[in-house]
């Protein structure tokens, strides 16, 4: 586990403010893939967010409430979401993504075979 992925998964359910608040949102992008295991860079977070306008609201709240919270929990796009988001772009960035999750998916499958 790298420390990313212990300071996401390891905080209290108290302290979530998106869920506290209940945005509707799921974290994408070169961040989810980070906490899926892959070891790379990048400079942003990406966020797919419902734009219902009492989302949005919700959402500014919880930004806001970022700063009087500890910890934060997120909601974290599945490797088969974010493959099928990278898989057939054109970046190499996005590609090298791409075979990392298509690998981390079919070992996953493989492990699930064992226990079975």
């Amino acid at each position: 586990m790298t420390f990313l992925q212990s300071r996401i998964t390891n905080q209290p359910e108290s302290s979530i403010p998106a869920r506290k608040i209940q945005v509707e949102y799921v974290l994408i992008g070169g961040v989810a893939v980070i906490l899926h295991g892959m070891r790379r860079l990048t400079q942003d977070v990406d966020v797919f967010v419902s734009l219902a306008p009492e989302n949005i609201a919700k959402l500014r709240d919880a930004l806001r409430s970022l700063y009087e919270d500890e910890g934060i929990k997120i909601k974290l796009a599945t490797p088969e979401m974010l493959f099928e988001l990278k898989r057939d772009t054109l970046r190499d960035k996005d590609k090298i993504d791409a075979a990392f999750l298509a690998e981390l998916i079919k070992e996953r499958q493989a492990e699930k075979k064992r226990q079975a």
